[in-house]
């Protein structure tokens, strides 16, 4: 998977084109491990076919509304950061919360090893995940710390009722698109 870092800065060499993505790594223990492709999916009236036992395109053409599967690339601005953040590395919030709603079952507790400015942390809470954050400078441990009890978009469950509200707006939305007054 990628990180595809639209609008990135200029970094790096001058010797070379500029990398604007970065490697996503995702690691299970089991062959066949959690992933809800559609979670972060767009609401679609394309997501497959009514009436088709073999779930392909074949035998009918009656639509069904859904949402779409996400690709293994995911584009966020390299700028969509938490602004004012002392750390070197920060990465966009929606990335993390992608990664977590797609890969991360219900129930799960979500593992930084390098957790640097706590953004994981922060979006896991948020998405009413337990996690477990590490670092090796104790002054990003301090740092992540008084993010957690402080930024209130990231409180625990902040982001389900925000999607929520979303969702039932898309709904309404939906619903206008098909049966306009």
């Amino acid at each position: 998977m990628i990180w595809n870092k639209s609008a990135a800065p200029h970094a790096g060499s001058n010797n070379r084109p500029r990398r604007a993505y970065e490697y996503i790594l995702w690691y299970s223990k089991t062959k066949k491990p959690f992933e809800d492709r559609k979670a972060c999916g767009n609401l679609t009236d394309r997501s497959g076919m009514e009436d088709n036992p073999h779930g392909n395109f074949a035998g009918t053409s009656l639509r069904k509304d859904g949402r779409a599967e996400i690709t293994d690339v995911f584009t966020f601005a390299a700028s969509a950061v938490d602004q004012n953040i002392p750390h070197p590395a920060i990465f966009p919030p929606e990335l993390i919360r992608q990664l977590i709603r797609t890969f991360a079952p219900p129930g799960s507790v979500i593992l930084d090893m390098f957790a640097g400015a706590g953004t994981v942390g922060l979006v896991a809470q948020s998405e009413d995940y337990d996690f477990i954050l590490c670092d090796i400078e104790q002054e990003y441990v301090d740092l992540m710390n008084r993010r957690l009890v402080t930024e209130a978009k990231y409180f625990r469950g902040e982001a389900k009722r925000k999607r929520e509200i979303e969702e039932q707006e898309q709904r309404e939305a939906e619903q206008k698109r098909k049966f306009p007054v």
